[in-house]
């Protein structure tokens, strides 16, 4: 039994060839099969050990999603000018310039006591967050699929051997954890990163809907004001994205521990059906005994 299928209570990894995926053999439910949202992680990280071969096609997937975000990001470093940022940076606070003295801007610089820079500072720090996660995720990825290329899991006799697979698991997978923790994290930065260039760049009308405080706080957070393109985008986010990435999860979780229970249910099947032809095995074995005491 692997050291993962040992915190996992009742869970072994039934070798196969090398050239095949290993089975999970779960014999009752638990707590860890049936949370919500951990038994994803569990299953991913904390059971038993993967196969190399199906490790290396999730690191393949890792490594294509944050080369891809990078290629993406890495441009927004060209994308403005300097005085395109020191403009964005003035238009945060109408009162200074007076061609924006005409409602343009945003309404939660007067109202709620933003700076004008908390938009550029917010943006500069999501866009390094995001950058140096993505890039560090894709580095520890990619230091992983060399070494698991160049690493041998044949045991003394020639065969696959899953006592070394389980003892290199122990430590590698916190590794992998953390590259796929950061390339989630970079994720979600870079979309919010995307929304503050929203706040910046884009033209913003929310003062000529909103004239008073008071006003404002009569909008529900003030989300898909249509003046604002980034609190726009943010009602989206936090209205619709985010509920739908959770229920997603909850669905997937529930998924999975399905399955685990239909496994559960076609294993106790299989070993009732092996028991039966077990006893019947050895009755016929006591009438040939019998037969033969008699004789």
């Amino acid at each position: 039994m692997s050291e993962g299928s040992e915190h996992a209570g009742n869970s072994d990894k039934i070798a196969r060839g090398s050239q095949m995926p290993a089975v999970e053999d779960v014999k009752e439910i638990t707590w860890r099969h049936s949370t919500w949202f951990y038994n994803l992680i569990h299953d991913l990280f904390f059971d038993a050990a993967p196969h190399p071969d199906e490790l290396l096609n999730f690191l393949n997937t890792s490594a294509l999603v944050s080369a891809l975000m990078l290629s993406v990001i890495v441009g927004f470093s060209s994308a403005y000018s300097f005085e395109d940022y020191k403009d964005a940076i003035g238009r945060m606070n109408d009162a200074e310039d007076d061609e924006y003295a005409d409602g343009y801007g945003l309404i939660n610089y007067e109202f709620f006591g933003y700076t004008k820079w908390t938009y550029y500072e917010q943006y500069y720090k999501y866009y390094f967050c995001a950058l140096y996660m993505l890039g560090i995720s894709l580095i520890l990825v990619v230091l992983i699929i060399m070494l698991i290329s160049h690493t041998s899991f044949e045991g003394p006799n020639g065969k696959f051997n899953e006592l070394m697979l389980n003892a290199w698991w122990g430590w590698a997978r916190w590794v992998v954890l953390i590259a796929s923790l950061l390339m989630i994290l970079g994720l979600v930065l870079f979309f919010f990163f995307l929304n503050i260039t929203w706040f910046l760049m884009a033209p913003d009308k929310s003062k000529e809907q909103i004239k008073t405080k008071g006003e404002a706080r009569k909008y529900p957070w003030m989300w898909f004001i249509e003046g604002s393109p980034g609190l726009y985008g943010s009602g989206w986010a936090v209205v619709v994205m985010v509920p739908c990435f959770f229920v997603c999860l909850v669905m997937l979780s529930q998924a999975l521990t399905n399955k685990h229970r239909a496994y559960i249910s076609e294993r106790e099947e299989f070993f009732g059906q092996r028991s039966l032809e077990t006893q019947a095995l050895r009755d016929k074995l006591e009438e040939v005994r019998c037969l033969f005491s008699a004789i």
